[in-house]
């Protein structure tokens, strides 16, 4: 007989690295897991690991049963939530991509603090793909992902739900001084001139924009950097423009001004992704509603902040502007998205 307990300690091995490693992510003690492995080696009549210097390896039949166990200790923690209780309890683990982490999860985790105490999000920073990785592989309960544009999601796998939370809208962040720094919208046409900072060409996002702008062709210079602060540092020094989306943005340097784009392809989707046998128990309910409610509100705080900043601009310019334009920031609040 398979002992689980052991399986699954076998695999957090194999994922981890180490014992250790796999002692932090199962929360046991190293002990713990040795004894737990040590217990499927006795029931399997085969050792397992082979220690090297100060590490360990699987053996070959290790790797097997790592192989072909993982689905059904998936399987197990999928029934286990479906049979749980109705009232959401528990860990969960969530990996997001970082202006999703600081926009949507550390809110969340303050919004369950109150609303349902006994939900405890563990949240770690990861990129999609590997976001994505980690719930196929149990590493994580449910991923918050992004693809930019009106691009396809790519193909759907049958165990992972994904649920779109919402669309980040991407603003053109100008010098204050810009000359379209004034315009209620601005199209790519009217940017092809321009000195762009954006990031590194093996980034999903660069890879977007140059297909959308022809960035590869444009007469101006080409600013890299890997952090979306980084690259608004290079518009406010007056060196390029950018195109960053909203979420997790925060305020910008006083020095630059947002202009929303004509183009109705110029977001991100934000989603979820969990376990499919798990998106309808009541915990993992309880965190992709509690995400697609923070989107909501991030984009209400968006647009407050738009209004707030056109009054304060239309009461500053009164005298010498009776038209009363729209706010410097360029973010018209009846078009925020």
């Amino acid at each position: 007989m398979i002992d689980v307990q052991g399986l699954r300690a076998l695999i957090a091995v194999a994922d981890a690295g180490s014992v250790t490693a796999a002692a932090a992510l199962l929360h046991y003690t190293p002990s713990n897991v040795t004894q737990r492995v040590q217990r499927l080696e006795h029931a399997v009549g085969a050792p397992l690991l082979e220690r090297v210097g100060r590490g360990v390896v699987l053996t070959e039949l290790a790797r097997r049963l790592v192989d072909e166990g993982r689905p059904a200790v998936l399987r197990l923690h999928d029934l286990a939530e479906v049979v749980a209780s109705d009232r959401p309890a528990g860990r969960v683990r969530v990996a997001a991509f970082p202006t999703a982490l600081r926009g949507l999860v550390v809110p969340l985790i303050a919004t369950l603090r109150d609303t349902c105490p006994a939900v405890r999000i563990e949240p770690v920073e990861r990129e999609p793909a590997d976001a994505t990785r980690q719930v196929r592989l149990g590493l994580a309960d449910v991923a918050v992902v992004k693809s930019w544009g009106a691009a396809p999601t790519g193909h759907a796998e049958p165990d992972l739900h994904r649920e779109v939370l919402g669309h980040d809208a991407v603003d053109v962040i100008l010098p204050a001084d810009h000359p379209l720094g004034g315009r209620s919208r601005l199209t790519w046409v009217d940017l092809v001139d321009e000195s762009w900072a954006v990031t590194p060409d093996d980034d999903p996002y660069r890879r977007w924009l140059e297909s959308t702008t022809g960035l590869g062709r444009s007469a101006g210079t080409v600013y890299e950097a890997a952090e979306f602060q980084s690259l608004l540092a290079f518009v406010e020094r007056g060196l390029a423009i950018a195109a960053l989306p909203r979420l997790g943005r925060g305020p910008l340097p006083p020095q630059t001004v947002a202009v929303p784009l004509a183009d109705e392809t110029a977001f991100r989707e934000i989603a979820a992704i969990a376990r499919t046998p798990r998106r309808d128990g009541a915990t993992i309910r309880a965190v992709l509603d509690g995400l697609r409610h923070e989107m909501v509100e991030a984009v209400r705080v968006h647009v407050q902040r738009c209004t707030t900043r056109s009054r304060a601009a239309v009461e500053s310019r009164s005298t010498a502007d009776p038209q009363g334009q729209h706010d410097r920031c360029g973010e018209d609040p009846s078009r925020c998205r």
